[in-house]
């Protein structure tokens, strides 16, 4: 009889160790991680000399768990745009890619193309915060580059 005490005492310490290793895991990974909500603001810049061109884009982005996307952002003035769908991966420590595409729409709401955006983010040590880095390519409906261009900005994750 107090063997099996002692053997169900041992099992639940394995157990209860076990669980707080684990948790300890995934709280630093989230340390790390671009995954949750961030707002941000990107300025779209002069790829050659990086002076601002317009005034800074506002976003919200949400970075889901196993690597895909949503985000929603304000165009520049005079267009229409659509929800931003995408995917992230990890490239180092705190370093992630990130692919966004979203629809194009003029003033009629008729679909023009769309516009993919490439960007390496880096999040701070303390994960509040990330700087971002883009590219942009602007499509239209037979998939012919029009433009492309360069952006950089910072996110601020949604706290609680």
């Amino acid at each position: 009889m107090k063997m099996g005490i002692r053997a169900a005492l041992a099992a639940m310490t394995l157990v209860a160790t076990c669980t707080a290793v684990a948790h300890d895991d995934r709280a630093n990974e989230a340390v790390s991680s671009l995954q949750g909500s961030w707002t941000s603001s990107i300025v779209p810049q002069n790829c050659a000399s990086g002076a601002a061109v317009a005034p800074p884009l506002k976003g919200l982005s949400t970075f889901h768990q196993g690597g895909t996307l949503t985000e929603s952002r304000e165009g520049p003035p005079g267009t229409a745009r659509g929800p931003g769908h995408g995917i992230w991966y990890r490239t180092g420590k705190r370093t992630f890619n990130v692919k966004i595409v979203f629809q194009r729409f003029d003033l009629n709401g008729f679909l023009i193309g769309t516009q993919e955006i490439l960007s390496a983010n880096t999040v701070s040590k303390d994960s509040k915060s990330a700087k971002v880095a883009a590219t942009f390519r602007i499509l239209d409906n037979n998939g012919v580059t029009l433009a492309t261009g360069c952006a950089a900005g910072e996110s601020q994750r949604i706290q609680y």
